[in-house]
């Protein structure tokens, strides 16, 4: 979370603001703006309520607290937390996932984080890691379905790895979850989308496959 803080009075110490943590600041001169990020873990995915921020100071002798309030309601969203699984490209909308997903290396290239630790060549006597590039099996593209099961966090969870993948390889994804598909892209605007539909899932229906275009890949979850 960020946050965008200024005054415009008087200069302030020993601040202290509270949202969904606690974001300590030593100093903030009149008229300066400061901005303080912070690492905010939440507990569940979805529609998660945001409320007001407090800011609060005991200055000048740490006896009394004096605060402000400041009106901030609104709502995130959160994605599904990715969660690594290996998984099968394969044609055609009634094969079941048990395609190869790789077939050859095509060649290395200098490793970057995110790379599968799979795809990492540890053997290369070379500096620095490399990781292998696949061409072939893979397919072109690929719709990542979503099947009923007893443990639908997981399903999503794991959805989200294919999705993240398939957008990071630059492959146009989309996804089905019951009737309804998202349509196929590779823009960041559309992993948002698709991550979305994810976080917003409530139950998961039979798949309708009928609304996958013929020449898609396929990803059972």
């Amino acid at each position: 979370m960020g946050y965008a803080v200024r005054n415009p009075r008087h200069d302030s110490t020993r601040l202290v603001l509270e949202d969904l943590s606690r974001v300590r600041i030593p100093m903030l001169n009149r008229g300066e703006e400061s901005v303080f990020q912070v690492s905010v873990i939440f507990a569940q995915r979805g529609l998660v309520p945001l409320g007001d921020v407090r800011i609060a100071t005991t200055y000048p002798y740490g006896l009394f607290e004096k605060s402000i309030s400041f009106p901030a309601r609104g709502e995130a969203v959160v994605f599904p937390r990715p969660l690594s699984v290996g998984f099968a490209l394969s044609k055609g909308s009634l094969d079941t996932g048990t395609g190869a997903t790789r077939e050859t290396v095509s060649h290395v290239r200098p490793y970057t984080p995110g790379d599968p630790l799979s795809n990492v060549a540890w053997k290369k006597r070379q500096p620095g890691l490399v990781s292998r590039v696949f061409e072939g099996g893979s397919g072109s593209s690929g719709v990542v379905v979503l099947t009923p099961g007893p443990d639908v966090e997981t399903k999503l969870s794991q959805a989200a790895y294919v999705i993240d993948e398939l957008h990071r390889c630059a492959k146009p994804f989309g996804l089905l979850v019951g009737t309804t598909f998202s349509g196929m892209g590779t823009a960041r605007s559309h992993r948002i989308e698709v991550l979305t539909r994810l976080a917003l899932v409530e139950r998961i229906p039979a798949p309708s496959y009928e609304v996958i275009p013929g020449d898609a890949d396929i990803v059972i979850v």
